[in-house]
């Protein structure tokens, strides 16, 4: 009984995760995709401060390794547009500004047709496919932006990295402090960390990436995911943070509560036409190195893929 009831709740959600895709306008058999990569990620190579090694060794090296593969199984062009090694230190909008310049020399280059690319960004890399799809030098060849776990409204849990990395003094303060140094993600090295604050304790214009508009001509699409609170989950410290933090901070009252993938709040994630939520965590969604054999990451292909061919039609 008990293996029913599980077998049942995994149908039920990769049911779930296939709505919506009937709604994409396709591209056509002209696409390109444009892979943009969201934190942690320098040249499309994974950056995690002192484990970063032991990441690398255990094959987490890449962060689209995955992404690409079955692009390249399903005869999709694509690219990358963040080629610039920077240690993951570089704002959003700085990022924006590289990709814009490098998808005009790839569209020029490889000569591609009238609304052809898709911007595909996962995490904040979904932030700046937005900033991306608003510069007017894009709108000749952009059709759709499709981001995925990305934090459209910010995420809470930066401004608790934001508080406890200056003003911490819980219990638990140090011990956060030292996760954040060995990640080597504390906002005076990762500047877009102050980008993707909900309570917004700097200028207005630092918001940019959240705020930014639709393009007229251009489609949006979003896929969101959450998990479980499962212990084994390497998520399962920022899951519960962040489960208490949109409740504690009045954040629960959309239909997503307090759902999370232990890193951006799900309700934050939907942006323009939303295909689907995914059960899967951070890293399960992405398919990250090992995370590629998880039920998270079969379930995240089960909708990707579709969406793929979609557009591709």
């Amino acid at each position: 009984m008990k293996k029913c009831a599980v077998l049942l709740l995994f149908l039920v959600s990769t049911c779930f995760a296939e709505a919506g895709i009937e709604n994409i306008i396709p591209i056509g058999k002209n696409i390109h995709v444009v892979l943009i990569p969201g934190s942690g990620a320098s040249n499309g190579v994974m950056n995690l401060g002192k484990i970063t090694g032991i990441a690398h060794a255990t094959g987490h090296k890449y962060y689209f390794h995955e992404y690409a593969r079955f692009l390249t199984r399903m005869k999709i062009p694509f690219s990358y547009c963040l080629l610039q090694e920077d240690e993951d230190s570089r704002t959003l909008v700085e990022r924006a500004s590289e990709c814009v310049e490098n998808v005009d020399q790839t569209a020029r280059d490889k000569n591609l047709g009238e609304k052809s690319i898709l911007l595909l960004g996962h995490s904040m890399g979904g932030n700046i496919a937005r900033l991306v799809a608003s510069d007017k030098r894009m709108i000749p060849y952009v059709h759709s932006v499709l981001t995925i776990s990305t934090p459209h409204v910010g995420t809470i849990l930066a401004d608790y990295v934001f508080e406890q990395y200056y003003d911490g003094d819980d219990i638990q303060s140090p011990f956060y402090r030292l996760i954040i140094n060995t990640l080597d993600f504390a906002p005076t090295r990762r500047n877009y960390i102050k980008e993707l604050t909900v309570g917004r304790p700097l200028s207005e214009s630092t918001y940019k990436p959240q705020d930014v508009e639709q393009t007229e001509g251009i489609l949006y699409y979003s896929i969101s995911n959450y998990m479980r609170g499962f212990p084994n989950s390497l998520f399962f410290m920022t899951w519960g943070i962040l489960d208490d933090l949109i409740e504690g901070r009045g954040l629960a009252n959309t239909p997503y509560g307090t759902l999370n993938d232990g890193i951006i709040p799900t309700y934050a994630m939907v942006f323009g036409e939303h295909l689907g939520a995914v059960q899967a965590d951070h890293a399960e969604g992405l398919c990250l190195g090992t995370f590629k054999f998880t039920p998270g990451c079969y379930r995240m292909m089960n909708l990707l893929i579709p969406t793929l061919k979609k557009f591709s039609e």
